[in-house]
């Protein structure tokens, strides 16, 4: 063996490092000694090598190593650090090494007979060839790959593969020519006898098809696929699970891409993750898991794909009996932490990756969220009816839980068949399967969180099945019964709750001492949901219930940090619940607990902790200002924490001899802080070099070879983000002036958060931008209030900047491409707009770019409602565009708060807005948009007044369309609109009164017991007393005055009381003839509103209601009538209305 390099010449001039190496037995000592088993000749090693490799020197050195070493590390670390810095050096090559490069690189790769090293070989060949192939420059090696191919030699066929897969970014991006050819080539070697040559083949058709870069050539090789899939299939059956594994991977990627390669593919693809999903017993959970990744990555980016190739059927039969066969927990992500918290023998290190149950649930809920609902709907819950019927408790389980996954995503049908649905799931609810019961309470939840507020209109139903699930012998069932009570109270009445209260706050307590940690833990959670449901109806126990609270704060057992954190959230809704003056004996010790959470090492604390203070900040409101100072600052420091960091990973395979780490190690900075091979700056973005090492010594760009950057996602961080953030927007709301000195250092961080890569982030600081606009105007108001169209700038200089900063954030996030973050920024700019006035967009430029925002929501031209799949160009039908319900209505909602602020000023610019928004009216929409379009369409003629008149022929077909609408809300927006049309053109309405009442009859035979029917019957009635109002002569009073007087009182919305008692009060002042006959109908009226006063504002009671009831006795037309009238009410009532006749 050659001698070791002395570590003397770590500090020699650099001329002389390359005198020495260029020595090849020197070179060759100085790479054993990268391997040696001692630290310290390591670290004298990669010293020298360093300095070495940064000269152009040490590639003809390294390939001479390559070539002649009989060590085989030696041969692989030269191989390595070539790949690493042959890209680099290039230009620095005169012709004639390039050339004797090529054929040098070539000769070892074909006499090489190390696996490993050949692949390091070919990984070199493919730096060179970046260079060279795309300008012709290297035939001989595609000549090489072309002979190697057709060889007789199984292991020469194999290498040409090898190879392939090293070239396949540099075929992928700049061949043309060659593909027909190649794409033969790659058929042959799938279609090879031999299965080493198969994979390889395999490998390198994936490697290509990830770098295809335009639609022609994608084109050319879809046929592939079907190899790959048959040699994929054929590895599934010899039991090669790695192989199938990186098939899928690429799949997933491919799925996931806008590459088209796979979309004629879908079925075939799908069936085949079918079948490694239906082998749970004989495969890894991590294979099976792929196959799950590359459905979910279909159903994100194909869903069309799988409705109309009628495969959902089959998707979701597979995932259920995947469900049902599993033995681990159904029950969500609760049922987990139970079951995984309170096992003694639990060790991360068995972790064998997401179950069979984990999987199957979590492509379902990929599948209901984003396959069009046509498609899935129906299909899927025909398949959990079969499994909810089944004796066999496992299909009950599956069935069950099943149909909690697909709540979230399906949440409009679901809610629309929540009749049907409910009985099934309180059925479920005591099934004698305990599994069973639990994913009952899963449902249960996840209906609460998801089907508002239509679920709570069913809580005497609910809550008695809550109270039986809390009383259940099974731990877990109580559990999951605390879940299932925390999401269902939070939102219900007061008068509900308070109904239940003793007795729920009763049980609550006896869960409070259960020996499992997870079920305080879920008791502690429910008492906080029905805090908050009770209000102040909570007062009476919160003495009783804190202070056992109370015991949870100032725990630090690790094992009992989450149950801290659930007493800290308990104790800020409970505070909510009562107000200061009711909490003040524990509002000490919630902010102590919350500040001390600032120093400890738990990011989960952290989150809490800053959640517990926006809770307190509201119940304190400006009382919270002493603590601003100590507050802001913390939470704008941590709103600038890393979300994550960029890692570079080395993609060696087979290397058995640790040289990777080496290489790696070599990577990092050297004492002189000189930036080393391929490493990167971790603060920079995601695949940016730093400007230290973006270019070589001769201005070339310097590419990384062989390492992958990936970011290293820190989720406990965007969770404390999130919060401080949610906290920072709970201070400036409820702080007001006092935050003013804190707005521009808020601005920063929340401006910087926009860029986050983290979608929940982002729709955070859309929703805190409101909040800060209302803090810089209470701090510097406007000059004078804001009048509608009145666009002159009114704000102070500080005001005007906050708003500026906040309408450039918002505008901006409008172009998100998550629909959740448009959305918030829409209902942001609205609460921004209704607070400032017009004088918001007094510069046209931000008027134009706010208006263009408008139009593109309905003209489905923002980034987040891109349709980018393409279904064998088939068109894309209404319903299956992917615009979300609460983006449209935030539109709408949007548009509507422009009406009211601009009046005529925005006659312009909606006049290109209307017919796109009219489209969102049409039958073929979701019924989500059509209610928030119709609704919008009576938003703009109230907001617009009379400058609306010129839309109303127009507008008259789509409100007709819109009252015979199978939806009972579209069709109350459409009578709501009438109304406000008849109102606003007065007796120009006219001409058009038997169309409008024509339209308008069906609606007053609506069966009562229809969902939405009372509140569209309301409407109508408030519709017809508008035009009888706006054009009495023009209406067939005979007819219209008995089906007014029949609609009354209103049944639902009390909102349109002060229309119709006007408009009845001035038909009895008028003497109208045709109410004569009807004036004990009128009487009746008059008289079940005085027997329950509360059913009508006290406004309207004074104004209309007690005139006209006087006005029939008073008035000689009626008078004699209502007389006797009165004479046939039951002596209760004839005496309630003698008592106000005579006051």
């Amino acid at each position: 063996m050659a001698k070791h390099i002395q570590s003397t010449a770590i500090s020699a001039p650099s001329k002389e490092i390359l005198t020495q190496l260029a020595n090849p037995s020197n070179l060759e000592a100085l790479l054993l000694q990268l391997t040696a088993p001692d630290t310290q000749i390591i670290q004298q090693a990669e010293a020298v090598i360093k300095k070495y490799v940064k000269s152009p020197v040490c590639v003809a050195g390294l390939v001479q190593q390559l070539q002649g070493s009989t060590y085989l590390q030696v041969r692989q670390l030269s191989a390595m650090l070539l790949r690493r810095r042959l890209g680099p050096h290039w230009n620095k090559l005169d012709a004639h090494t390039k050339e004797a490069l090529k054929a040098a690189l070539l000769h070892t790769l074909a006499n090489e007979q190390e696996r490993p090293i050949r692949k390091n070989i070919a990984s070199v060949i493919a730096v060179a060839a970046r260079k060279l192939l795309s300008k012709n420059k290297w035939n001989e090696l595609l000549s090489f790959i072309y002979q190697y191919s057709q060889s007789k030699e199984e292991e020469h066929r194999e290498l040409a593969f090898v190879v392939l897969n090293e070239l396949a970014e540099t075929l992928g991006r700049c061949f043309g020519s060659q593909f027909g050819n190649l794409q033969q080539l790659y058929q042959a070697g799938l279609r090879d006898p031999s299965r080493r040559v198969q994979v390889a083949a395999l490998k390198a058709s994936a490697a290509l098809i990830m770098h295809l870069v335009t639609e022609d050539v994608s084109s050319v090789f879809q046929d592939l696929v079907q190899g790959m899939l048959e040699v994929a299939r054929g590895c599934l059956e010899a039991g090669e699970e790695e192989v199938v594994s990186q098939v899928l991977d690429v799949f997933s990627e491919l799925a996931s891409s806008s590459a088209s390669v796979i979309t004629h593919s879908v079925p075939q693809i799908i069936r085949f993750c079918l079948e490694v999903l239906n082998r749970g017993d004989t495969l890894q959970n991590s294979t099976q898991d792929v196959a799950g990744m590359v459905l979910i990555a279909i159903a994100e980016e194909k869903p069309r794909s799988l409705g109309k190739k009628g495969l959902v059927p089959d998707i979701v039969a597979t995932l259920l009996h995947m469900m049902a066969v599993s033995q681990d927990n159904a029950a969500g992500e609760l049922l987990s932490a139970f079951d995984g918290r309170d096992a003694q023998d639990e060790d991360d290190e068995d972790y064998e990756g997401p179950s069979g149950q984990d999987i199957a649930q979590r492509c379902l809920d990929a599948m209901a969220i984003h396959v069009p609902a046509k498609y899935f709907y129906q299909p899927t819950m025909a398949l959990i009816g079969q499994g909810l019927d089944s004796q066999d408790f496992n299909a009950r389980k599956a069935g069950t839980a099943a149909l909690a996954v697909i709540i979230e995503g399906c949440s409009e049908e679901v809610t629309q068949h929540l009749s049907s649905i409910l009985p099934r799931v309180l059925a479920a609810a005591r099934d004698l399967a305990t599994c069973v019961r639990e994913c009952a309470c899963f449902v249960l939840g996840q209906l609460s969180e998801n089907c508002q507020p239509e679920i709570l209109e069913c809580h005497g139903e609910i809550l008695p099945c809550i109270f039986a699930l809390l009383e259940d012998a099974t731990p877990s069932v109580q559990l999951t019964g605390c879940h299932v009570l925390e999401t269902f109270c939070e939102h219900l009445d007061k008068a509900v709750v308070g109904h239940y209260l003793r007795a729920l706050l009763e049980r609550l307590h006896q869960l409070l001492q259960s020996p499992k940690t997870s079920v305080q833990e879920a008791a502690i959670g429910a008492i906080a949901a029905t805090a908050v449901g009770a209000e102040d109806g909570f007062i009476p126990y919160l003495h009783e219930i804190a202070p056992l609270i109370a015991q949870a704060l100032p725990v630090t057992d690790e094992r009992l940090l989450r149950m801290k954190g659930r007493a800290m959230d308990c104790m800020g809704r409970m505070a909510t619940a009562v107000g200061q003056a009711h909490f003040a004996p524990y509002l000490d010790v919630s902010m102590q607990v919350a500040v001390q959470c600032f120093e400890l090492d738990s990011l989960s604390l952290k989150e809490d902790a800053y959640l517990l203070l926006a809770q307190l900040v509201g119940v304190l409101k400006e009382g919270f200002a002493p603590h601003l100072e100590g507050l802001v600052p913390q939470l704008c420091a941590v709103l600038q924490e890393k979300e994550g960091e960029v890692v570079w990973v080395d993609e060696e395979e087979e290397d058995t001899s640790g040289v990777s780490r080496i290489v790696s190690g070599l990577d990092e900075e050297d004492e002189e802080g000189e930036v080393g091979l391929g490493a990167r700056d971790p603060n920079s973005a995601l695949g940016t070099k730093t400007s230290e090492s973006n270019e070589t010594e001769d201005g070339d760009d310097e590419e990384d070879y062989g390492a992958t950057p990936i970011y290293d996602v820190h989720t406990g961080m965007l969770d404390v983000k999130k919060a401080a953030a949610y906290c920072l927007g709970e201070l400036s709301q409820h702080t007001g002036v006092h935050f003013a000195p804190f707005i521009e250092m808020s601005l920063v961080p929340l401006q910087t958060l926009t860029q986050s890569f983290n979608h929940m982030l982002r729709e955070e600081v859309a929703a805190v931008m409101p909040y800060l606009v209302l803090s810089a105007t209470a701090a510097s108001p406007p000059s004078r209030p804001w009048g509608k169209a009145d666009f002159s700038d009114t704000l102070s200089a500080p005001t005007r900047s906050v708003c500026k900063a906040a309408l450039e954030v918002l505008l901006g996030l409008t172009q998100d491409e998550d629909q959740d973050v448009a959305t918030r920024s829409l209902i942001s700019l609205q609460a921004v707009l209704e607070h400032i006035g017009p004088c918001l967009l007094f510069q046209d430029e931000d008027r134009q770019r706010f208006m263009t925002v408008l139009l593109d929501i309905f003209r489905e031209n923002l980034p987040c409602q891109q349709v980018t799949e393409t279904v064998e160009d088939e068109g894309v039908d209404d319903e299956e565009k992917e615009t979300s319900r609460d983006l449209i209505e935030a539109g709408a909602d949007l548009v509507g708060a422009v009406s009211r602020t601009f009046g005529s000023a925005f006659v312009p610019y909606l006049d290109l807005i209307m017919q796109p928004l009219s489209t969102f009216t049409n039958a073929t929409r979701p019924e989500g948009h059509r209610q928030a379009a119709s609704g919008c369409l009576g938003e703009i003629t109230e907001g617009l007044g009379a400058d609306s008149k010129r839309y109303f022929e127009a507008l008259l077909p789509i409100l007709k369309l819109c009252l015979a609408d199978d939806c009972n809300g579209v069709k109350r927006n459409a009578a709501w609109c009438l109304g406000i049309s008849c109102e606003v053109l007065g007796s120009d309405i006219q001409p058009y009164v038997m169309e409008v009442l024509q339209s308008l009859h069906p609606l007053f035979r609506l069966p009562p017991t229809e969902d939405g029917s009372a509140e569209t019957v309301d409407n109508a009635t408030a519709a017809v007393a508008r035009l009888i109002m706006a054009a009495p002569a023009a209406v067939p009073m005979t007819v219209v005055v008995p089906a007014l007087l029949q609609a009354l009182p209103l049944k639902a919305d009390q909102c349109e009381n002060p229309t119709v008692y006007k408009c009845l009060h001035q038909l009895v002042h008028s003497s109208v003839p045709e109410l004569k006959p009807h004036v004990g109908n009128a009487l009746s009226v008059y008289g079940q509103i005085l027997s329950e006063p509360r059913s009508v504002q006290d406004e309207v009671l004074a104004n209309d209601v007690l005139p006209g009831l006087r006005l029939l006795f008073q008035n000689p037309t009626y008078n004699e009538q209502a007389s006797l009238g009165l004479q046939s009410f039951a002596p209760e009532a004839r005496a309630v209305i003698a008592r106000h006749l005579q006051q």
